[in-house]
């Protein structure tokens, strides 16, 4: 009953501290992570026996909800994903996802692996702050475009080209970082090719048969008349991919990421595209997404800030540098002006949901390190977070402040 019920007051607070968000012109996600961290805070004030550690070891309810969670929003993240942006804006976006991927990445290796003390979990915890760094979330960005009416300028195309290429080119490094937290050692060269040829094989067998099978399944099922056809066989495709993708060694986020993004309109239809698309989204902003970025909130320590304040003002100063510097730098090579390279590295600094996910992933897997007597090492996480909002919340303002200027 007080699992239940602890679950109950985190869903509330989350619904709660979403709405006060959206009042305030922020994301969501960031008001319902604030709503965990909250109560998180509030644990020892709570009745006995109602702490965060009973609920994330004995609550079976709520670890099932953050797993289907994740894989929910990695399939709306993919239908998000349209083959034709990538294809407009893919010379440009291709090279400014890779600067905008590779400088932050390194950046953020250097700095933790400046900071971390030796040991064995140095070099993958370097590793996971540098990937987190590397990741861009977009859904704020979107609303700064709409207002300027640039979403679909060749600026808001690069930038959306590139954070979607960002977010493929992460989750691929994803399973790197986790393979080494597990091992404990760096991999051979061979050990990497191997890797990299199993996430080519799961990308080839998925693209084969998102392109030449799934299609025949649609419309056999549409011609038996089968109800809510599209959300069942795109439910059968995700658990399929993820599968897949488990099968050969990589984490199975990869499988409904890619179901979402053989899901379009030219394949299923525009009206049963938003449909399904529309149902997704009910399912995750309404129960499956509070929860599971409040859970987040829970795991967030706010004394990390005190506890490692200069390499936090490290990693945001990291997290955004690195992405005006690396993606608006390789923007203005490729042709646009200084203020609209500017606003492409700004727009490319948001981390939300996205880093959010993989930072859950990575802590479920066990990369995170706690007790090592490290004040970084054992607040990484929280630090990462608070990073990942921070720059979530000053992308907007300071995205305005530059657009304003043309």
């Amino acid at each position: 009953m007080i699992e239940l019920s602890f679950v109950f007051l985190l869903f509330v607070m989350a619904r709660a501290g979403g709405w006060l968000a959206q009042r305030v012109g922020a994301e969501m996600a960031m008001g319902e992570i604030l709503a965990g961290v909250a109560l998180a805070s509030a644990v020892p004030f709570l009745p006995d026996g109602l702490s965060v550690v009973t609920v994330f070891s004995g609550n079976g309810l709520l670890e099932h909800a953050i797993v289907l969670s994740i894989g929910v929003l990695m399939l709306l993240a993919g239908i998000e994903l349209k083959p034709e942006v990538l294809a407009k804006q893919l010379t440009s976006g291709l090279s400014v996802a890779l600067a905008g991927a590779v400088v932050p990445f390194a950046a953020g290796v250097m700095l933790a692996w400046t900071f971390l003390p030796e040991g064995a979990s140095r070099l993958s915890l370097s590793l996971m702050t540098g990937l987190a760094l590397s990741i861009t979330a977009i859904p704020a960005t979107i609303k700064i475009l709409e207002e300027f009416k640039l979403l679909t300028s060749a600026m808001g195309a690069t930038i959306i080209t590139a954070a979607l290429l960002d977010d493929v080119i992460g989750l691929v490094l994803m399973a790197v970082v986790i393979a080494i937290a597990v091992s404990g050692v760096a991999p051979t060269l061979m050990e990497i090719v191997w890797l990299l040829a199993k996430v080519a094989a799961f990308f080839a067998v998925a693209i084969g048969l998102g392109n030449h099978v799934f299609p025949h399944l649609r419309r056999t099922l549409h011609a038996v008349d089968a109800a809510a056809v599209e959300l069942s066989v795109l439910i059968f495709v995700a658990f399929l991919y993820a599968m897949l993708a488990e099968f050969l060694g990589l984490h199975w986020i990869l499988g409904p990421f890619m179901a979402g993004l053989f899901f379009e309109p030219a394949r299923v239809g525009a009206k049963a595209y938003l449909e399904t698309k529309a149902s997704m989204s009910v399912i995750s902003s309404a129960a499956l997404g509070p929860l599971f970025f409040a859970s987040i909130g829970l795991h967030v320590d706010l004394l990390a800030v005190s506890a490692a304040p200069l390499f936090l003002v490290g990693l945001i100063a990291v997290a955004l540098l690195g992405k005006v510097i690396g993606a608006g730098g390789a923007a203005k090579l490729v042709g646009f002006s200084s203020r609209d390279a500017t606003a492409i590295g700004i727009g490319m600094s948001a981390r939300g949901a996205v880093e959010i996910v993989v930072l859950n992933i990575a802590l479920t897997a066990g990369v995170f390190t706690y007790d090592s007597g490290n004040p970084i090492s054992d607040n990484l996480f929280s630090l990462l977070v608070i990073a990942a909002v921070a720059t979530t919340a000053m992308a907007p303002p300071l995205l305005r402040l530059v657009l304003r200027r043309g």
